[in-house]
């Protein structure tokens, strides 16, 4: 017969994680905090994954809510964006009018749920400390890869959309990216979280013996 006690106890240690995660992760120096370490590090995928983009990722505090942080992405062709910059420090300027295009993200949304969610199940799993903590280290890096490899598509289609000069798609490779864009949203990071949470913390033995502990 199945037992409904510990399911409610998981549950209820899923929740309470989340909740607080969701708290600590609002508060305004985690979002500044995040909001840093996030454009630093998209903006380096991005540079590396689109060498002939000339990319910026930035911080944008979002002006509806006090404290919470989005993310301002700028793109252009990387070649026409140099040789303005080298305009302007011929011509004694100390800044240069950069032909760039930009769309924003939130950073709540894009990152930090799917974050948040996968630790909570962490948190949640019956397993041991060491191996939560490594099943954690090695999920959150495949979960930044994840929401990167998003936010490339997201880059692409607005390429697409403001064409520059370069990664002018067309056929399936636009469609794909336009319906990455339009449809891979926050739901699709909650699932991804989900799927390396299992790939990260389960083996076969800890499923098998789960599910005749609740059969008991």
């Amino acid at each position: 017969m199945l037992r409904i006690k510990p399911l409610l106890l998981r549950f209820l240690t899923f929740s309470i994680a989340y909740f607080l995660l969701l708290l600590l992760f609002r508060t305004a120096p985690a979002q500044e905090l995040s909001s840093r370490a996030l454009s630093g590090l998209s903006g380096a995928f991005l540079s590396v994954a689109l060498p002939d983009g000339y990319i910026q990722v930035r911080q944008a505090e979002n002006e509806a809510r006090a404290g919470e942080y989005n993310l301002d992405v700028f793109f252009g062709n990387k070649e026409r964006a140099l040789e303005q910059m080298e305009q302007a420090r011929i011509s004694g300027q100390s800044t240069a009018s950069l032909d760039l295009h930009t769309f924003q993200i939130r950073m709540e949304e894009f990152f930090l749920m799917p974050i948040i969610f996968f630790l909570a199940l962490v948190l949640m799993t019956p397993a041991r400390w060491r191996r939560k903590l490594g099943g954690s280290a090695a999920g959150l890096l495949l979960l930044l890869v994840f929401c990167c490899l998003k936010l490339v598509c997201f880059t692409l289609y607005n390429f697409a959309a403001f064409p520059s000069g370069v990664y002018e798609l067309k056929g399936l490779a636009v469609e794909f990216v336009t319906a990455v864009y339009f449809y891979a949203k926050m739901g699709v990071g909650v699932l991804a979280a989900s799927l390396i949470w299992v790939a990260v913390i389960f083996r076969y033995s800890d499923w098998r013996s789960m599910l005749l502990r609740l059969g008991d």
